[in-house]
C-alpha cells in the first residue's frame, strides 16, 4: 500500500509538489496560448520551443478530464505505465503531471526543477556550516 494522501498531496486540491512551479508555467502558458476559435486554444508553432510546455498544458486538461469525468486519457495511462505504474490512478496521475512538470520547468528556465526547489536549502546549509567551522576554528588560532 503507497503513503499516498490525495488530499494532502494532489494538484486536484492545490497541494501538488510542485505547486509554486505550476503557477509560474501557467502564466507562460497564458502568455503563449493563441485561440483558434472561442474554446479552441494551441499554442503557438516555435519549432519545438515549446513542445513540454504544450504537453504540460494538455497533461493538466487530461488530469482535470480524469478528477471531473473520470476519463482515461492515454497521456495519463500512457505516462503512468512509463513511470512504473500499472495503470492511471490518483497517485500515478500525480506522478505524470509532476514528470509534465519538471520537463517544462527545464524547458522554459533551463534549469532543474529538482535542484531549483532543494539546492537553495542545501546552499543555505552549506553557508552555515561554513560560517560555524570559520567561528569555531579561526577564533581558536587567533587566540
Amino acid at each position: 500500500m503507497s503513503d499516498f494522501n490525495f488530499r494532502e498531496q494532489s494538484y486536484w486540491c492545490r497541494k501538488g509538489k510542485y505547486e509554486n512551479a505550476v503557477e509560474k508555467l501557467d502564466l507562460i502558458i497564458d502568455d503563449q496560448l493563441i485561440y483558434d476559435g472561442p474554446w479552441k486554444a494551441k499554442m503557438r508553432k516555435a519549432s519545438g520551443k515549446n513542445y513540454h510546455l504544450e504537453r504540460l498544458r494538455k497533461a493538466k486538461y487530461a488530469y482535470y478530464r480524469f478528477h471531473n469525468d473520470g476519463d482515461q486519457s492515454s497521456i495519463l495511462t500512457k505516462g503512468a505505465k512509463k513511470l512504473g505504474f500499472y495503470c492511471a490512478h490518483n497517485e500515478s496521475v500525480e506522478a505524470v503531471l509532476n514528470d509534465k512538470i519538471e520537463a517544462a520547468w527545464k524547458e522554459q528556465t533551463g534549469h532543474d526543477l529538482k535542484r531549483d526547489i532543494v539546492e537553495p536549502q542545501k546552499l543555505d546549509m552549506e553557508r552555515m556550516l561554513s560560517e560555524i567551522f570559520d567561528k569555531v576554528f579561526f577564533k581558536e588560532s587567533e587566540v
